[in-house]
């Protein structure tokens, strides 16, 4: 071990440092984060009903999605500390919004159980990636060169991975949860490679388009399929005269890999106070959104 550190140069042993800074730095925002919004609720859920919309955004970056869910899982405890054991992330944000593996974060903090609750708390979240995240990204080798080998071939050839551990294990957490469903509004977005543009899924467009109901777990798959990395998935959908929608989805970080954007449109669209979309109007409303926002694909 002591030969390992010796030979890190003090470039990779800085930038070990800074990622670590931070990370306390995330962990203290989270603390702030958790008194601004017990400030704003007495009770968990109902922050709804106050003048403030709080939006949770969680970005790509597939096996990187443990630190946001390390992150989340530290913010969780403390509000149990102050609003008791049965709260969760979803109780505090009127809107969660994920790509990629945020998406699959997204939906796993916002898939109702039997009590129409949520079903997975943000440590399930953790302990899920700490679990799966090797089987759904496997080693091929521990030979770094044969890695190398392996990567090349496999951008030619096809994606690196059959991407089925992922697909099987996401129908099993997600059961049959569909958009609709959610604890929570939820938005995920994704990229149809048939339309050539971004597909973005939310809870309010399910409610309103029956075609746009999709299952959790198709949407998540889809938002998760990084180039070069999945297949793209494939799935279909019913509109309400029975006629069938295709889906032909790949990564949503094509489209938007941070999806806070998604949710500052998707909350002055629904924003009741809102008459005209004039600059001033907007700037107005957004003052009275409040973000916390995970970036964690960068380097």
């Amino acid at each position: 071990m002591d030969l390992k550190i010796e030979q890190m140069d003090a470039n990779t042993i800085s930038r070990y440092i800074f990622k670590a800074n931070l990370v306390t730095l995330s962990l203290f925002i989270t603390v702030l984060a958790s008194q601004q919004l017990t400030a704003n609720s007495a009770d968990p859920g109902l922050l709804s009903k106050n003048s403030y919309v709080t939006v949770l955004s969680l970005d790509g970056g597939g096996v990187r999605g443990i630190i946001s869910g390390t992150i989340l899982s530290f913010l969780e405890s403390k509000l149990q500390e102050i609003d008791g054991p049965d709260a969760r992330i979803a109780d505090y944000f009127d809107v969660i919004a994920g790509t990629s593996t945020g998406g699959l974060m997204t939906a796993m903090l916002a898939v109702p159980d039997e009590n129409n609750r949520p079903m997975y708390s943000a440590e399930d979240v953790k302990q899920f990636y700490f679990y799966h995240a090797p089987k759904i990204f496997p080693q091929m080798s521990r030979l770094r060169f044969l890695n190398k080998v392996a990567n090349f071939f496999g951008a030619v050839v096809g994606p690196k991975y059959d991407g089925k551990y992922l697909q099987s294990i996401t129908r099993v957490l997600l059961r049959n949860g569909t958009l609709n469903q959610t604890v929570t509004d939820i938005i995920i977005p994704t990229f149809d490679i048939r339309r050539l543009q971004p597909m973005i899924f939310s809870t309010d467009d399910a409610k309103e388009f029956v075609w746009k109901n999709a299952r959790l777990s198709d949407v998540c798959i889809g938002t998760s399929a990084a180039p070069t990395y999945f297949s793209p998935h494939y799935f279909v959908t019913k509109d309400a005269d029975g006629s069938m929608h295709r889906f032909d989805l790949i990564d949503g970080g094509v489209a938007a890999n941070n999806p806070v954007s998604e949710t500052i449109f998707c909350s002055l669209r629904n924003s009741a106070t809102i008459v005209d979309y004039s600059i001033q109007t907007c700037l107005k409303a957004l003052i009275n959104i409040i973000y916390l926002c995970f970036e964690t694909a960068n380097n």
